[in-house]
């Protein structure tokens, strides 16, 4: 049986939350068509300061706005501590590193919010930093400077009041890699039900991973990069906003492809990165991938070129 807080009532207007929509962005849109502020609904479901809505609100938000309450449930970021390590459940996957999702601080692309009328649950992973649907980049910033949040007058509307497609000039376009990068992770997380691939596309080789492995992968490659671009923010404590995150997947994306054609070797200096990703895997073909990295980490090199016995740097996932 369903336990309720006191006050708790079913609204006139309500919906079911749509496919691929966020759980606290589908909040949000049904208080605005009940009149109700998110600041009254946080106050309710969480507590007055609250920026976002705990994933222990779904049951609740889906019987005041006609919802299911597993699919709320399962839009909605659910964190929970593993030893030292916060991970989180989102989406039917699970994540090992919480931090690669966003939850007091969204991203958004205001022409999607203008055509579709909902926020994308994929906008809630800290690496989709592009909108895959306009080739543009997302913004977590409104135009008078606020950081974006939850707790706003509606989905298009910053705290500022200001429209977000009034700041539409300043939406930039999507940088190549980083969006083949959002097109992958969405990919993954299975809002592409189906999908044609060049053969040159090379990207498509890793359509079998987890999303988790493949965004600590993309992380780990993007700041291994840090040293040739400056910009890119190397720590690995807290969520990164939406300029540092293109970065980091624009450099992954080349780093990648590099590693995939054999022009490059992993450093060193990696590995413990890797086997902690490797520790966490649970699918073959994680741990096959992840096997055949640590198997290209650098040796230490003699004139210049690689030592004697050292296998060709392609990957076995490439071969």
């Amino acid at each position: 049986m369903m336990l309720l807080r006191e006050g708790t009532q079913p609204f006139p207007l309500i919906d079911e939350i749509w496919p691929g929509e966020d759980g606290v962005g589908y909040a949000l849109r049904m208080a605005t068509q009940n009149a109700l502020t998110f600041h009254q609904l946080a106050s309710h479901l969480a507590s007055p300061g609250h920026r976002y809505l705990p994933n222990s609100a779904a049951s609740e938000l889906a019987f005041m706005f006609g919802a299911s309450t597993l699919k709320v449930a399962n839009a909605i970021v659910a964190r929970h501590r593993r030893g030292n390590v916060v991970e989180a459940e989102f989406l039917s996957h699970t994540f090992h590193r919480a931090k690669h999702l966003r939850q007091a601080h969204p991203q958004v692309c205001p022409l999607c919010l203008q055509e579709g009328g909902h926020a994308r649950a994929s906008w809630s992973i800290t690496l989709v930093c592009c909108c895959t649907v306009h080739k543009t980049a997302l913004i977590d910033r409104c135009g008078c400077g606020r950081t974006l949040s939850w707790r706003r007058k509606n989905l298009q509307t910053c705290e500022c009041g200001s429209d977000f497609l009034d700041h539409i000039q300043v939406m930039q376009p999507a940088p190549r890699g980083a969006l083949a990068i959002c097109k992958q992770i969405e990919t993954l997380l299975g809002f592409t039900t189906f999908r044609l691939h060049p053969e040159s596309d090379w990207i498509s080789r890793f359509d079998a991973i987890s999303v988790d492995t493949f965004l600590r992968l993309i992380w780990i490659l993007g700041n291994r990069a840090s040293t040739k671009r400056p910009s890119i923010a190397t720590s690995s404590n807290g969520i990164v906003d939406s300029t540092t995150a293109r970065q980091v997947t624009e450099a992954a994306y080349d780093e990648l492809k590099q590693l995939a054609n054999g022009r490059i070797l992993l450093r060193r200096t990696m590995r413990t990165a890797i086997e902690a990703i490797r520790q966490d895997a649970t699918t073959v073909p994680d741990r096959q991938l992840l096997d055949s990295l640590l198997l290209k980490i650098t040796r230490p090199v003699a004139s210049g070129r690689v030592l004697a016995g050292q296998r060709s740097v392609q990957l076995a996932l490439f071969e």
